[in-house]
């Protein structure tokens, strides 16, 4: 007869759930104390809320449409690994960008509502 060990509920890590694209901005919006209209209008004149667009003749993807050298260095100004190709990622480090007055980095940094980065 084998022995089955028993593991406590609060020692199994939760399954990892992908938030939608809506429930992502509005994640990091409050995380990062800006206006989740701010990322919802980003995304929708970047990609048109397209999770896996590339653009710019290959250069730029997802739904904020980042290049790989400016994600390199919002990585490295943020202090944060995160992956490009992912759209919760890249939520992230966008409320993180515009939140520290990098938005003029996006052709669409006009239609966030916001005035001036």
């Amino acid at each position: 007869m084998s022995v089955v060990p028993v593991i406590a509920d609060h020692d199994v890590p939760p399954l990892p759930v992908e938030l939608t694209l809506t429930e992502s901005i509005n994640k990091f919006a409050k995380e990062y104390d800006i206006p989740a209209r701010w990322l919802t209008n980003l995304a929708n004149c970047e990609s048109s809320y397209g999770t896996r667009l590339v653009g710019d003749g290959g250069n730029a993807r997802g739904p904020f449409q980042y290049w790989n050298r400016t994600w390199l260095w919002f990585e490295k100004l943020s202090g944060m690994d995160l992956d490009r190709e992912s759209y919760y990622d890249q939520t992230k480090m966008t409320a993180y960008a515009l939140a520290n007055g990098y938005g003029s980095h996006w052709t669409c940094s006009y239609e966030t509502g916001k005035p001036r980065f």
